[in-house]
């Protein structure tokens, strides 16, 4: 079951995020692929830019501010990941080697795989809770019944 820090942090890993839904926009003449919202106008979520002559780095939008409603979140434009890359807590000493992208909506791209296990695993847990509570309650209520039962013959009612 998760523990409500891990909760908070999924949460607020989704409050941060650039609001869903989200669909890809694949333009094959163009060769421009993008993740962009399904809402407000169309925001870019994500895109690939050249990286060099080696390929294409992702793209995220960059705000001001990572709360609130997105046309009030102040956009700065797309930066490339290379650019929000910062240095693992504890890996200074391999800073360009093994970086992440500080960035919400790249952060809640790469917890999204465990993040949906733990929820489904966590609500799963919570139905067979709920299962149970029934299933103690009606157990509950048959022994009410039947303590009912039993002071209704000692007092000679039944």
């Amino acid at each position: 079951m998760l523990s409500k820090d891990q909760l908070t942090e999924i949460r607020e890993r989704a409050e941060k995020a650039t609001p869903g839904p989200w669909e890809w926009e694949v333009k094959k003449d163009c060769r421009d692929v993008k993740l962009l919202t399904a809402h407000s106008g169309r925001y870019y979520v994500m895109n690939f830019e050249r990286y060099g002559m080696d390929g294409a780095a992702p793209s995220f939008q960059v705000y001001e501010k990572y709360d609130g409603a997105l046309h009030e979140r102040g956009s700065q434009g797309m930066r490339r990941a290379d650019a929000l890359a910062k240095s693992k807590p504890g890996m200074e000493h391999h800073h360009g080697y093994d970086d992440y992208i500080d960035h919400p909506d790249a952060i809640f791209i790469e917890h999204s795989r465990q993040d949906i296990s733990a929820l489904l695993e966590h609500i799963a847990e919570q139905d067979a809770l709920i299962k149970k509570l029934d299933a103690d309650r009606r157990r509950m209520a048959e022994i009410a019944d039947g303590l009912d039962y039993a002071i209704e013959l000692e007092a000679g009612y039944a």
